[in-house]
């Protein structure tokens, strides 16, 4: 995988990825969407993601991008071909659930105080 996606600070940021893989021996080419987060960031910054996500996938399907997956992380580090195979389901290692199961789930911010 390039590297070129990794930037030197981490921000919160949705990132179209097209990626070119074998899959069972035949050449294929996934769109991911990955919505990366890191821990320290705004609670504002965070709740973005459930704002804009819908509007992002149905803005992409009209570009005619058909995305194959979604997911979330906090750091970009995590993106290798290893994950992008496991997140898409296509390795032989893949279990069936997510390949997001070993690893801590997004954490949404907590909702205001109710009011008496």
């Amino acid at each position: 995988m390039h590297h070129s996606v990794i930037a030197d600070e981490v921000v919160v940021a949705f990132t179209l990825y097209s990626w070119p893989h074998l899959n069972n021996g035949e050449e294929t080419t996934s769109v991911v969407l990955i919505y990366t987060c890191p821990p320290t960031s705004l609670i504002k910054q965070k709740m973005v993601y459930s704002a804009q996500v819908n509007m992002l996938v149905h803005t992409a399907k009209g570009w005619g991008v058909p995305i194959a997956r979604r997911t979330e992380i906090s750091d970009p580090q995590e993106i290798n071909d290893e994950f992008l195979m496991q997140e898409l389901g296509h390795s032989p290692e893949a279990s069936s659930t997510s390949a997001s199961a070993g690893r801590t789930a997004f954490a949404k911010p907590r909702g205001p105080p109710r009011r008496k």
